[in-house]
């Protein structure tokens, strides 16, 4: 969205710029970019995410309230039925801030849908979805495309990546969702999604059945943590 100061707007122009040309190079039909960066503006700046925008409201009761009154007119004023939050939140597997943030923004989600279930009828969340996380540590990309210097980078995009083992990603997983739940002996359950890929800390199903047995052994979390069956998911990861 395309919201805020003229200077968030202009952010947002930059963004999509870099990612319309990124994409064109996964397809055929090569994207037309019809806006320029302004010269003055800096290629860096800092962003706000929607999981740090949760976690950094996480204590506030009364922004809940809000945000539980904003879904609760916009489902009575539809009359549609509320049954799950998907969520993505791959910083579970992080370090630092960034799990931080995501185990924050997501026990947030847990008190909103509870709450949604105790003020309004139309609300039976039961199930809120969280991704495998990701295997990723840390990645540098270089490249004309993204970083609007063609003077001194190359036009070829290059990535430098830093990966975790699956087995450092799933120990992760279980420690971020043992904070997530703690407290939380009622309401809805998590549900882990499959995300096909190499990058996914949970993108096969060996992976899933690996994370299943360290969820099963924990007391904490055999009643409260499952898996979201995702058919479209399963078909991409050659699962049958």
């Amino acid at each position: 969205r395309c919201i805020g100061t003229s200077s968030r707007r202009q952010y947002f122009a930059v963004n999509l710029e870099n990612a319309i040309r990124a994409l064109g190079k996964f397809s055929r039909h090569k994207p037309r970019v019809i806006f320029k960066r302004p010269p003055h503006y800096p290629i860096q700046r800092p962003r706000l995410s929607v999981r740090d925008w949760l976690a950094w409201n996480s204590d506030d009761d009364q922004f809940r309230e809000g945000v539980t009154q904003s879904i609760k007119s916009l489902l009575e004023s539809n009359r549609k039925t509320m049954r799950a939050i998907c969520t993505f939140m791959p910083g579970l597997t992080a370090e630092g801030k960034g799990r931080e943030n995501s185990i924050k923004a997501l026990r947030f989600v847990l008190n909103l849908a509870r709450d949604l279930n105790a003020t309004c009828e139309l609300s039976h969340i039961d199930t809120v979805v969280v991704v495998g996380g990701s295997i990723l540590k840390s990645i540098l990309v270089y490249g004309r495309e993204l970083i609007g210097s063609p003077e001194k980078y190359p036009s070829e995009l290059v990535s430098i990546a830093w990966r975790l083992t699956k087995e450092e990603s799933q120990r992760r997983m279980i420690e971020s969702l043992t904070e997530v739940v703690r407290g939380f002996n009622d309401g809805p359950r998590i549900a882990i999604e499959l995300e096909p890929g190499i990058l996914s800390s949970v993108g096969s199903l060996d992976d899933m059945r690996q994370l299943a047995i360290q969820i099963d052994r924990r007391p904490d979390l055999n009643t409260r943590v499952g898996f979201n069956c995702d058919v479209a998911h399963w078909t991409i990861a050659g699962i049958q």
